[in-house]
């Protein structure tokens, strides 16, 4: 099984070695170009980025207001 086709959305990016440092920067920096929306410092993290769907969570409370 190759790694995508093992991709679910509770799986860990950050912690289970598939995202680094810069792998999320430019996650972030696509997420605000493409959503309109602002992370903080703070939200660059396992907190926030560590799932798809913490990711998702995120983006659609930041959409919210």
């Amino acid at each position: 099984m190759d790694r995508l086709s093992a991709m679910n959305s509770d799986r860990p990016l950050i912690t289970g070695g598939l995202m680094d440092s810069i792998t999320s920067v430019s996650l972030i920096t696509f997420l605000e170009e493409t959503y309109g929306v602002s992370f903080e410092a703070h939200e660059i993290g396992i907190d926030y980025l560590d799932s798809v769907a913490e990711i998702a969570r995120t983006v659609a409370d930041k959409m919210k207001g």
